[in-house]
């Protein structure tokens, strides 16, 4: 190989030289040099590339399978099917390939593309040892030059759904395994996963194999999610790691895949130049490519389970829950006891709490009994369990304590094993009751993937093991096994895009304010009834009111009102308000708040991502000609202007730039303006004695950006300027801000125009309808709520301290012409020269926040109904009184730590095939739990060995029988008071 000196100077090298040297060595530079010109290179492209280029070299045999989970229009098929197998064939040209398509048209037309790419110079030039022998239609046999006698390589490709017979890979190439039409058909799934394990995996070299899933996820249940849970299942099988590209990347990935392009050094030479650009947490993952527009219009077009499969990577269930309720079944008192007969197998599994940071959460336990039964399958009877919650516990109790409660569940439950999962918080507890004799089994659900973690993984792969199995529990206890809809009674209301809007009138589809400051559309709606309430009042906030589980986004105040910690999800009963002093200063006593540590809720403001910005409203989309009786023969569109010839409305602008001119005048309009039922006739109202210059800057800007031909009419009216403007081909635009005072609102568009423009919305506003003190303070008043919240929000977006206050309506007054009758209204205030105050915090993401004054709480005997919303990806809304989470992703809801609990013992149980997941439906495990409540109890003849094998068992812990007779033997021991379970001073009863 040629050696090449990449420090010395580009004169001293011919730079072609160079560029084919670097195309051997990298996949990335492979793909500068082939790829045709539609091919867009990006910083995500780079990092892939460099995912692709660790799996190749395996990093000593620690990494040999991987995954790329991209959304559409990347270039997958191109990467995947052309670039890789050719650059695999020039570095490697005696293995052998196999590559996987879902369509054989495609497979047949990327085939052909790859044997251009081979047959072109460039790949000549960069590999000149490889040598093509034959070639077919899906086979391309070639060898190495430079060795006469050395084995011959072959590039075989076919589809996922035929077989592979006769062919064996080095390298296993899977291209989007899984089609649009067939993400929601249960028998194309399992037919693909079928031929994966007994087809595809059984081609790889046992020497020395790799293998990349590429595409897009379509299903929770797609080839690339049953992969990651059979490595979970299956000890001796390889780890996958991950890599994923959402077309929205948060700080996080955008950071990954940024510091992978930097060790590109083409790359940095490029972004040195301006010819790529880095990721923006929040933005594309490809900006060459996609605009944030294109995003929106994805995300309004798309359901929101399919957008987050296609465009996030994320596929998750319907319903927006991990565990769905249906999948518990409820057995009255009655059957509950007849199924308790049946069982075989009891496991207390608990969850602890023992950290000290961690004293706010529960501890946990719950018993489950495991009920076996037998499946036919193929004609062979296998025996197979479903398992019923029999009890639960829960409560907060201090790190010494815990232990000592394991030993009276164990005691009070009999189980005959204890399963504590083998981490931070369960290693003393494991220790303490292993050494008091305690049946304890250390449990690790170490088998998740690489860049894959935490308690919400462990519960979809659980989840998508009990799809189709019910779980059984007592139905008087329903609150075991799901957490109780947390919700607001009705009138809460909720910040929008649109303005406010209470929440049993929120709709599928509406976007919210999410603790992010970005606006996501609600998902889905629920209603429900409770008899607990909380409410909470926050400084220059509506008092809400919650159900006592619904967590608030809130932050710790401590002294002189200095924000300790970070951001925080904190259920409602759990809220502390600010404490309060009386103080008596003569004869009087005062009642003050203290400065002491408290809670404050958090008010986000909504946020710009820069790719959304747009620079210039295009009016054509509010001309509406029929309103002045226009058709389409009567309009003339020109480069700059709308013409009509009908001869009642003038020639309009075809677009307006979004400067702070344009600002001003929509923020005068706002505060004196005013709009025609029929919208032709649109007016500005000022006073004549020191607003001559207001009256002159719209008649300027009128012409200047709306029409150009303008006829503006200046009314005195007693005492006042009457601008009017006759223009129904503008009044859908005006008609957006709101028809009259009470109507007044900010359009959606106002969110991603430029600053300059929303300084001047608000300027022109203030100035048209403020009033400042003497204090410099700036205040105005308005009818509209809707416009009293939009305009707080931007002025907190621009950084301002700012108070909304109520001010309700007053009596009648009358008048010489006669009465008149004042109108509730909300006075906003701005402090100009503060950045706090005794109201709101800044905080350094733009969010505010407010100090919680008082909770309350309340019980009564009749329910109140009550509501809440699922927000899409940020799983939170903002209401009028603060943000809150919307519960159903909530990582710390009331019963989380019983569902970590079931979580533990379902993979625990899966890791023996101890746990029935093969129910065809629901309804088929039901009906086998109801056959096994009705047979004898003489009919089963269950033993210990029938079932608990070291063979099945593979040496995770004990084997449940050897737990079991453990466990009976210190029973007797205890009844034969020979040990002691608590160590002193407790009396056992059985």
């Amino acid at each position: 190989m040629t050696t090449i000196d990449l420090d010395a100077g580009v004169d001293a090298v011919d730079l072609r030289k160079i560029q084919v040297e670097l195309a051997r060595r990298s996949l990335a530079d492979f793909a500068r040099l082939v790829a045709p010109s539609s091919f867009i290179y990006g910083a995500s492209h780079v990092a892939i590339f460099e995912f692709i280029e660790r799996l190749i070299d395996g990093e000593n045999g620690t990494f040999t399978k991987g995954q790329v989970n991209l959304a559409p229009r990347l270039g997958k098929s191109q990467i995947a099917s052309v670039i890789l197998p050719a650059y695999l064939i020039g570095r490697y040209p005696n293995r052998r390939i196999i590559a996987l398509c879902n369509n054989l048209d495609l497979t047949r037309q990327f085939a052909e593309q790859l044997v251009a790419l081979l047959q072109s110079e460039e790949f000549k030039e960069i590999f000149p040892w490889v040598e093509i022998l034959d070639i077919s239609a899906n086979r391309i046999n070639y060898r190495d030059r430079r060795q006469e006698k050395g084995e011959w390589g072959r590039y075989f490709v076919t589809s996922i759904k035929r077989a592979t017979s006769g062919h064996g890979a080095h390298f296993l190439i899977v291209d989007d395994p899984l089609t649009e039409q067939d993400a929601n058909s249960k028998q194309i799934k399992d037919g693909i996963w079928n031929k994966w394990t007994g087809g595809f995996t059984t081609r790889l070299d046992p020497q020395w194999n790799r293998v990349l899933l590429l595409g897009t996820r379509w299903a929770r249940d797609d080839l690339f999610g049953r992969v990651i849970a059979q490595s979970f299942d299956d000890e001796a099988s390889d780890m996958w790691e991950v890599f994923k590209v959402p077309i929205v990347v948060s700080k996080e990935e955008a950071d990954k895949i940024n510091a992978a392009a930097l060790r590109d050094p083409i790359f940095k030479a490029e972004l040195e130049e301006g010819r790529v650009k880095l990721l923006t947490p929040g933005g594309t993952c490809a900006p060459e490519r996609f605009s944030m527009d294109f995003v929106e219009k994805k995300r309004a077009e798309l359901p929101a389970e399919q957008y987050s499969a296609l465009y996030l990577q994320s596929p998750t269930p319907e319903t927006g829950s991990i565990y769905r309720t249906g999948m518990f079944v409820g057995l009255s008192k009655t059957m509950l006891a007849e199924a308790r007969k049946k069982i075989h197998y009891r496991i207390m599994v608990c969850d602890l709490a023992l950290k000290a940071d961690e004293r706010h959460d529960y501890s946990a336990a719950l018993l489950i009994g495991v009920v076996p039964h037998t499946v036919r399958r193929g004609g062979t009877d296998y025996v197979q369990n479903s398992i019923i919650i029999e009890r639960a516990w829960q409560a907060r109790v201090e790190a010494a304590d815990v232990v000592y409660e394991i030993k009276r569940l164990y005691v009070d439950w009999k189980p005959n094993q204890i399963l504590i999962e083998d981490a931070a918080s369960g290693i003393q507890a494991i220790q303490q009751l292993n050494r008091a004799g305690f049946p304890v089994i250390a449990f690790n659900p170490r088998r998740l993937p690489k860049g894959k973690s935490g308690k919400e993984e462990r519960a979809l792969l659980a989840a998508m093991m009990i799809a189709q199995s019910p779980i059984f529990y007592d139905e008087k206890d329903a609150e075991i096994v799901a957490a109780r809809q947390q919700c607001m009674p009705a009138g809460t209301e909720i910040i929008t895009v649109d303005g406010l809007r209470n929440i049993e009138d929120v709709q599928v589809g509406d976007l919210v304010l999410t603790h992010r400051g970005r606006w996501m559309p609600v998902t889905k709606t629920f209603r429900g009834e409770s008899c607990e309430l909380v409410t909470m009042k926050a400084k220059s906030l509506d008092a809400i009111t919650l159900t006592p589980g619904h967590p608030v986004y809130g932050v710790n105040i401590g002294f002189n009102k200095a924000v300790n910690g970070g951001p925080d999800w904190i259920a409602a009963r759990d809220v502390q308000p600010r404490p309060t002093r009386v103080r008596v200063i003569g004869d009087k006593t005062y009642t003050e708040a203290a400065n002491k540590p408290h809670m404050g809720i958090i008010l986000p403001t909504p946020t710009v991502t820069p790719g959304a910005v747009r620079s210039e409203l295009d009016l054509t989309i509010f001309a509406d000609w029929a309103t002045v009786g226009g058709n389409r023969r009567s309009i003339c569109r020109g480069d700059d202007t709308i013409t009509t010839t009908h001869p009642s409305s003038h020639s309009i602008r075809r677009s307006v730039p979004l400067d702070y001119r344009f600002g001003r005048l929509m923020g005068l309009w706002l505060a004196e303006g005013s709009l025609s039922e029929g919208g032709d006739h649109i007016r500005w109202s000022f006073c004549a004695a020191d607003e001559q210059h207001l009256v002159d800057e719209v008649r300027g800007t009128v012409r200047d950006y709306l029409v150009p031909e303008a006829s503006l009419r200046v009314d005195s009216r007693s005492g006042s300027f009457v601008v009017s403007l006759n223009c129904g081909a503008l009044g859908l635009h005006f008609k957006e801000f709101g028809r009259l005072q009470g109507d007044r609102r900010l359009p959606r568009w106002v969110w991603g125009a430029p600053q300059a423009f929303r300084d001047g919305l608000i300027d022109g506003y203030f100035e048209g309808d403020g009033h400042v003190d003497k204090k410099g303070y700036i205040s105005a008043a308005t009818i509209s709520r809707n416009l009293a919240w939009g305009m707080r929000l931007l002025l907190l977006q621009k950084g301002e301290t700012v108070t909304l206050s109520h001010r309700p309506a007053k009596e009648s007054y009358t008048f010489p012409n006669g009465e008149c009758a004042t109108r509730e209204a909300w006075e906003i205030v701005r402090y100009p020269c503060r950045t706090k105050n005794g109201t709101a915090i800044p905080l350094d993401d733009g969010s505010w926040v407010h100090s919680i004054g008082e909770v309350s709480k309340t019980t009564t005997t009749t329910p109140t109904a009550v509501y809440n919303i699922e927000v899409a990806e940020d799983h939170s809304y903002t209401t009028t009184g603060g943000c809150v989470h919307n519960c159903l992703e909530f990582p710390r809801s009331d019963h989380d730590d019983l569902v970590d609990c079931l979580t533990s013992v379902i993979l625990y149980l899966r890791r023996g095939n101890e746990f029935d997941s093969s129910f065809d439906t629901m309804a088929d495990g039901i009906e086998t739990m109801r056959s096994i409540i009705d047979k004898d109890d003489e009919d089963e003849g269950w033993a210990p060995a029938d079932r608990w094998s070291r063979d099945n068992w593979r040496g995770y812990g004990r084997m449940p029988g050897e737990a079991k007779s453990i466990a009976d033997q210190h029973r007797a021991a205890r009844e034969a008071a020979t040990i002691d379970p608590f160590d002193a001073g407790f009396e056992y009863t059985d």
